[in-house]
């Protein structure tokens, strides 16, 4: 027996034993996770206890709103949800230009910028206006209607002014007509390695889009969230599926299709604790644009999954090329084929390689392309979907590139020995975190279960999940690329149940004019009024009738219906308290069960980087040339 042919056996061995390993592994993934079954099941049990609690008492939170909403509906409402901003001042005359607003519980940040882009050349608006002025349309313990007085633009800006010598402004100082209520509910923490095998959830962010643009910018700093910046992103990746939680911005399946940095400002956004004016973020550019905008103070959640109907690439479609311009392989002394042909995607696959016929013309002159396959020895990469199109460069087939490129589409995928497992490679810096990112957000019944921990959550602070890397708990981290001295404090994620908000409203209302003998002209939101001298804002301010007592007696039996909930709910603080560590309890238990399963995971994809790299020695070792060369023939 040849030297060559004992190094063949030896490959043929060790790759035998490889491909059991990854069999077993995959059959301890299933049969461990049959063992996380019963845990699941009464944890969520136990979630769906207290959410059916938390339930009823949000519900009567929303009854309050309904019953306040009605006073404000219908041509005879009794109450005004609108009040005239002043803007554009002229100290000579004393006098400010007017636009009739809505009130916002989330602030007026977005309405600032965009008056600022309606009246370019208009003062106290625009851009980076961090406070407004406005007419107050009832006392609400400040002074009489009608007065000229400020608010800051949202809870962040707010907080950070405080009081000064013109004006006493907090967090919810521009909640004016509004009474907030905290809804109730459940935070849960979410890491990697609890998610279930067939889990395809990778991270959760607030983003904002603009409509009918397909770029998303994550409203987090690059690297808070676990990618490196120096690295690229190890979660982020070309190909991922992107879903929002507000209907009509994402109407169809959409991928990311690039990912760069940019910079936003990201100190008014009440989500996060940042105060820096410029910060690094991720923007990420999708296969489709957006049905609707959505602005940071919505507090979207938008979700990053990989695509669960990826895989290698088993058969392809029809290959586009440039007709008879390929000349066969003919290292061996004739016409054979390419084999291991490295590609590339335009979506998230890599690492296919491909066996590529050439029809044989004779004495090495060029012809068509007569087949693609996988490489015999099983090299479909990892992260293909069907539909996908692959390149194989000219230059690898005996052409010229670009002009001779040949391109085909992914026609199905193959499981096989990539099933369950966790991509590995060589570099550890790029192995994925099994604790980061870790996901922060309020259980819905959808999520039934969800988390390695859960909390109950009273704090009014913004809905919407995110992730963030508790690795960097109150570290102040370099992440602007440009920048390394401008740091970034990394704090958890200010997320809760959110609020409602109950629209109390005003008893005046904006008036275009008070013509005498007939009822007031009232105003509708964005009319604006030019030159006004607040002296005379009594002329735009039309009283309305006093509320019908039956609006009334609604508003007060719906509160006094929440009263009797929420006591009920608050009084059995023990019990809720019991339940929820109890439920914690089982999850500290199933989590154990799936750390076991995240290392079975990743022991597969440690074997199938040793196949894989088994098979590129074994692709050489088959080469005659290589052989005789070997063996000294």
């Amino acid at each position: 027996m040849g030297l060559s042919e004992k190094m063949q056996n030896k490959i043929y061995d060790d790759l035998n034993t490889q491909y059991e390993q990854v069999g077993f592994f995959q059959d301890q993934v299933v049969i461990v996770d049959d063992e996380k079954k019963i845990w699941d099941t009464a944890i969520e049990s136990l979630d769906g206890n207290l959410l059916g609690q938390i339930e009823i008492v949000n519900r009567a939170i929303d009854d309050v709103k309904d019953a306040y909403d009605a006073r404000q509906s219908g041509v005879g409402s009794c109450k005004s949800d609108l009040f005239w901003l002043a803007y554009n001042y002229d100290s000579t005359e004393d006098e400010y230009d007017l636009v009739c607003a809505k009130i916002n519980g989330n602030g007026y940040t977005n309405l600032m910028t965009q008056l600022g882009a309606d009246f370019p050349s208009a003062n106290l608006v625009g851009v980076g206006s961090t406070f407004f002025h406005y007419i107050l349309p009832s006392s609400n313990g400040i002074g009489g209607i009608g007065v000229l007085t400020t608010s800051p633009t949202n809870a962040t800006t707010g907080a950070e002014q405080g009081t000064t010598d013109s004006f006493e402004h907090n967090a919810d100082t521009f909640r004016f007509g509004f009474e907030p209520k905290n809804y109730y509910g459940l935070k849960y923490y979410s890491e990697q390695y609890a998610l279930d095998i067939g889990d395809t959830f990778i991270t959760s962010f607030i983003g904002t889009m603009s409509l009918g643009s397909n770029q998303l910018v994550v409203m987090n700093p690059v690297g808070t969230t676990g990618e490196d910046p120096d690295m690229g992103s190890n979660i982020l990746r070309i190909g991922q599926i992107v879903t929002c939680e507000e209907p009509g911005v994402l109407v169809t399946t959409t991928k990311i299709a690039g990912i760069t940095t940019g910079f936003a400002d990201l100190s008014q956004i009440p989500t996060n604790g940042i105060t820096t004016t410029s910060s690094p973020v991720s923007i990420i550019t999708l296969t489709t644009a957006s049905g609707a905008g959505v602005s940071a103070f919505d507090s979207v959640s938008f979700r990053v999954l990989d695509d669960a109907d990826t895989g290698a690439v088993g058969a392809v479609g029809v290959v586009t090329s440039n007709g008879a311009v390929y000349k066969p392989n003919t290292e061996n002394g004739k016409d054979d084929p390419y084999v291991a042909v490295p590609s590339s995607s335009d979506q998230g696959g890599s690492g296919a390689l491909f066996n590529v016929g050439i029809a044989s013309a004779g004495a090495d002159s060029p012809n068509t392309i007569e087949y693609v396959a996988v490489d015999v020895v099983g090299q479909g990469g990892l992260g293909y979907s069907p539909g996908d199109t692959v390149k194989i460069l000219g230059d690898e087939l005996g052409a010229t590139t670009p002009a001779d490129d040949i391109e085909f589409t992914v026609q199905t995928l193959v499981q096989g020995r990539f099933q369950y497992q966790i991509r590995m490679g060589d570099n550890m810096d790029l192995w994925v975190n099994p604790f980061v990112p870790q996901t922060v957000g309020i259980m819905q019944t959808a999520d039934i279960g969800i988390g390695v921990s859960i909390a109950l959550d009273n704090s009014g602070r913004p809905k919407g999940a995110q992730g963030w890397n508790p690795d960097l708990n109150g570290q102040e981290i370099p992440m602007d690329p440009t920048d390394y001295t401008h740091l970034t404090l990394v704090e958890p994620p200010n997320v809760g149940a959110d609020k409602s908000f109950w629209r109390v409203g005003f008893q005046t209302a904006p008036a275009r004019s008070k013509p005498g003998g007939v009822p007031p002209i009232k105003a509708h939101e964005g009319e604006t009024l030019g030159s006004q001298a607040i002296s005379a804002i009594e002329n735009h301010l039309a009283t309305l009738s006093a509320c019908d007592a039956s609006l009334d007696n609604t508003i007060n039996d719906a509160k006094s219906r929440l009263t009797t909930v929420e006591t009920s709910f608050t009084d059995h603080t023990g019990n809720n308290k019991l339940m929820v560590d109890a439920t914690n309890g089982l999850r500290s238990e199933r989590n154990e069960i799936c750390k076991r399963i995240w290392g079975l995971r990743q022991s597969i994809g440690q074997a199938n980087d040793r196949i894989t790299s088994l098979e590129g020695v074994k692709s050489f070792i088959d080469k005659p040339k290589v052989l005789k060369v070997i063996d000294n023939d």
